[in-house]
């Protein structure tokens, strides 16, 4: 069965981060901003505008190290949604008004267009802050008819808490001891007469947490299928079915939270993972191909490379593998998975050198691995580095800049930061030619050509081969290299004499 994404979502993808609180501003109020921020990213998928989930933002901040109170710059907020590969940001600042006998809540909302990088700033909210609720409503209401650009009146939907509930729910959700939280999340419960679904949600995620997988499931089941929460809902449950080996309610759950249009391509990688683990690798593929497409997740690009292996297509395995060290070169498994291919290599005695020395702790042997896939579990945060944030801070990648009269040290200092990359590798290899290093460059010759095979690197290897001397083995490389490329005519008219 290939499964196809069916969502009725049409505005281009939007996260909501948790608000500012300033810093200067009472402690007490520091929950608000993750208390407005939740309310805005359900109330945008009510109105069917396409949002991340909450807990994807959630999860984002936290593998970043941006915890509570959230006191970061805008800078590193729309670098956080860039990660996302969000199309639109909201976030905002909030401050206090001294007022007579209540405080005044004022608030600014910035609408961020990542991707023709303006902004628009929605109309500041002054309020007391007994009204967070109308103050959550009208920035909901801001945000929908300026996103869906129409005047229809936007759905606006009630909070099943009291004021004071919310608070307690919301600083439960900051918690990290998974008891503690677990006590003010049944405090909220048991004081509702009806129980909101992300309070359910919330509860059943923290018992998965914790290990209890029936208690979880029972809250689950308790969910509406049609509610907005219905995309976390399968997940959570495909998730727990999965680990409980039932595979096929795995499947069928996380079938269900494509049609819901959440969490997609971590869905659609575990979807892909369910067929290959059931040696069905062509549904794999298809789906594991729009999982890296959407997604760009380390764990799936490493999927993508062991069902293509699986199917013997040693092409795409390469390009998946290449596509994710370029944004993830400090992931280890991806980085054993280049090993792996690099064993194949008839030249892998040259090859190997010239990349241990910039990943340092992997053996210069490898052991056989048997092949295995990977689940993605977006319940479970855990602080992970984000290799595709752009090196130099100015929205350019490293390798990019540098002159052809680098340093060995300046272009080292490259290969640290992404050893995967062909053109450094060229670069070193030109200079150590130039030094009389013929050894060092001789491998990052090898390197080079093993990344990216083109006629340049060929002809840097062919030079460095024949002045070392050794007629035989260059003989060989211009017979290879000819036979990928016969009509360069470099090659052609390449001399396998010193001059």
């Amino acid at each position: 069965m290939i499964l196809l994404i069916q969502t009725t979502f049409s505005f281009p993808r939007t996260v909501v981060f948790p608000f500012k609180v300033n810093s200067a501003e009472n402690k007490a109020h520091q929950w608000l901003g993750r208390g407005i921020s939740l309310y805005l990213s359900y109330g945008l998928r009510v109105n069917q505008i396409d949002t991340f989930s909450d807990n994807e933002g959630r999860g984002l901040l936290k593998s970043l190290n941006i915890k509570f109170p959230y006191n970061v710059s805008k800078a590193s907020i729309i670098r956080a949604a860039k990660l996302m590969r969000a199309e639109r940001l909201v976030w905002g600042e909030i401050t206090t008004i001294p007022g007579q006998g209540e405080e005044i809540l004022s608030i600014r909302t910035f609408l961020i267009d990542l991707r023709n990088l303006n902004q628009k700033y929605l109309p500041v909210i002054k309020e007391k802050t007994t009204n967070l609720f109308s103050i959550k409503k009208n920035i909901l209401r801001n945000l929908v008819i300026y996103l869906s650009g129409t005047k229809t009146t936007p759905e606006i939907p009630e909070l099943k808490f009291d004021l004071r509930n919310y608070e307690i729910f919301i600083k439960g959700l900051l918690i990290d001891d998974y008891d503690k939280k677990t006590e003010f999340l049944e405090k909220v419960r048991s004081e509702l007469s009806k129980d909101p679904e992300m309070l359910l949600f919330e509860l059943a995620r923290v018992y998965f947490l914790k290990n209890d997988y029936t208690a979880a499931k029972k809250i689950l089941d308790e969910i509406d299928p049609r509610s907005p929460f219905r995309g976390e809902k399968y997940f959570l449950s495909g998730v727990i079915n999965y680990l409980s080996n039932n595979i096929d309610e795995a499947l069928s759950d996380f079938s269900n939270v494509l049609d819901c249009g959440d969490c997609r391509h971590e869905a659609l990688n575990n979807v892909a993972l369910i067929y290959a683990l059931n040696n069905e690798y062509t549904e794999a593929m298809d789906s594991i191909k729009r999982s890296v497409r959407m997604g760009m997740m380390a764990e799936s690009f490493f999927n993508a490379v062991n069902i293509s292996t699986l199917l013997k297509d040693r092409e795409a395995a390469w390009n998946f593998l290449m596509e994710g060290l370029l944004l993830y070169p400090s992931d280890e498994d991806l980085i054993t998975q280049f090993f792996d291919i690099v064993e194949q290599s008839q030249h892998r005695n040259f090859i190997k050198p010239a990349f241990l020395k910039f990943l340092p702790g992997f053996p210069l042997e490898q052991e056989v691995r048997k092949i295995f896939f990977k689940l993605i579990n977006p319940f479970v945060f855990s602080e992970l580095k984000y290799d595709m944030e752009f090196p130099n801070g100015n929205g350019e990648y490293i390798f990019i800049k540098g002159g052809e009269d680098e340093s060995i040290d300046e272009i080292e200092k490259k290969l640290i930061s992404n050893p995967f990359l062909p053109e450094n590798h060229s670069k070193l290899a030109s200079v150590f030619f130039k030094e009389g290093k013929l050894e060092p460059a001789l491998n990052h010759g090898h390197a080079a050509l093993y990344l990216l095979r083109n006629p340049y690197n060929f002809l840097t290897i062919l030079k460095i081969i024949r002045k070392q001397g050794k007629r035989d083995e260059l003989k060989n490389m211009l017979i290879e290299a000819l036979k990928y490329f016969p009509d360069n005519e470099k090659l052609q008219n390449f001399s396998l004499n010193n001059k």
